[in-house]
């Protein structure tokens, strides 16, 4: 039979339900679960073989160090106008739900089309780290050869995870 697979959403805590979801979360991903504990990082979504820490650390993303914010410095840094805002998009080069962490070194700015090209792949990437068919360390290495490098293309990407 299949076991009923367990998924805590965040927002539907107790703190009964936050202990248990730290010991199902050590078990799953000690490393991840220790960044949550014993760092500025929360605890996301518990399930499957990953373990989601929160976006910028409870800091609501239009707050002073925000993800808003740090979306605003990278299109100064590369020079595009404020008020093309709406355009752009931070993402995840490895994605959140493949293991990715939120730290900086794992954003870009990126505008809506792009984005939402990544979009499939990134849930194809994630799905295929959750199915235990890739790890999230070659998640990884697949994302920055395909987001930043631009050595693989999407289909290359897709038939990696066929493997």
């Amino acid at each position: 039979g299949s076991r009923k697979e367990t998924e805590t959403l965040p927002e539907d805590r107790n703190i009964f339900g936050l202990v248990s979801d730290y010991v199902r979360a050590f078990r799953i991903d000690p490393s991840n679960a220790f960044k949550a504990l014993f760092t500025k990082e929360k605890l996301g979504v518990v399930k499957g073989n990953l373990v989601e820490l929160q976006r910028f650390f409870g800091i609501r993303f239009d707050d002073k160090g925000g993800s808003e914010e740090f979306k605003r410095n990278l299109m100064g840094e590369k020079g595009i106008p404020l008020d093309d805002i709406e355009n752009w998009k931070l993402e995840h080069i490895t994605p959140v739900k493949a293991g990715g962490s939120t730290a900086e070194k794992n954003l870009m700015l990126v505008n809506n089309e792009m984005h939402n090209f990544f979009t499939p792949i990134d849930i194809a990437v994630g799905n295929a780290v959750k199915d235990k068919r890739i790890t999230r360390k070659e998640a990884e290495e697949l994302m920055i050869d395909f987001k930043v490098n631009k050595t693989i293309t999407a289909e290359e990407v897709i038939s990696a995870l066929l493997r």
